[in-house]
C-alpha cells in the first residue's frame, strides 16, 4: 500500500513533501526539478503568460494533478486524463516533462468545457483542447519541445491544416462512439 498522500499517493512520480508545487500554489520555484512532474510545471511556467494562465487556472480550480498510470479505457488517452467528477488530472508517469506540460494545458482546457453530450461534441471538445494546448507547445524551450514531440509527434502540424482538423474530429468522434465506454 502506498500512503504518501503528500505526493498524490505517488512519491516516485510526484515528490512534493512540503506541498509547495502547483497545484498547491503558483510558485514553480518550489517544484522539485528532478521529478518529471516538477519539470512539467517548470516547463509550463517557462512558456510565459500562456503557461502562467494555465498554472493559475489549475490552482484556482483546486485541481489535483498527479503522475501515474493512465487508464486508456476510462478516458481514451494513454497520456493524460481529466476526471470532472473528482476535479483531477492524471498524467502518464512515463511521459517526459515537456509532454506533461502540454498535457496539463490540454486537460486544464477540458475542465473549462461543458461536458460532451454526444460523440460529435466529444470530438469538437478534443479539438478545442488541442487548440488551447498549442500555444504552450509553441512556447516551450527547445529541450522541452523535443520531449513533447517525442510523445505527440506532428500532432500540431496535422491540426494546423483544415483537412487534418476535420479528420481528427472524425477520429475522436468515432473512438467516442465505437471504442470507449463513454456515456453517449
Amino acid at each position: 500500500m502506498n500512503l504518501y498522500a503528500y505526493a498524490g499517493n505517488n512519491p516516485i512520480g510526484f515528490s512534493d513533501p512540503f506541498g509547495l508545487c502547483p497545484p498547491e500554489d503558483t510558485n514553480v520555484g518550489d517544484c522539485d526539478a528532478t521529478t518529471t512532474l516538477g519539470g512539467a510545471w517548470i516547463a509550463l511556467d517557462g512558456t510565459g503568460a500562456v503557461g502562467k494562465k494555465v498554472i493559475q487556472g489549475v490552482v484556482d480550480k483546486g485541481m489535483a494533478v498527479t503522475a501515474g498510470a493512465v487508464n486508456n479505457d476510462a478516458c481514451g488517452s494513454k497520456h493524460a486524463c481529466y476526471d470532472r467528477g473528482t476535479n483531477s488530472m492524471t498524467l502518464n508517469e512515463a511521459d517526459p516533462a515537456g509532454a506533461m506540460a502540454v498535457s496539463i494545458a490540454h486537460e486544464f482546457h477540458h475542465s473549462t468545457q461543458s461536458p460532451a453530450r454526444t460523440a460529435g461534441q466529444y470530438g469538437r471538445n478534443e479539438l478545442a483542447a488541442w487548440d488551447a494546448a498549442e500555444p504552450v507547445y509553441g512556447a516551450l524551450g527547445n529541450n522541452y519541445r523535443a520531449q513533447a514531440e517525442s510523445v505527440y509527434g506532428n500532432a500540431f502540424k496535422v491540426l494546423g491544416t483544415p483537412d487534418g482538423r476535420a479528420a481528427s474530429v472524425r477520429h475522436w468522434t468515432t473512438l467516442a462512439k465505437d471504442k470507449w465506454d463513454l456515456p453517449f
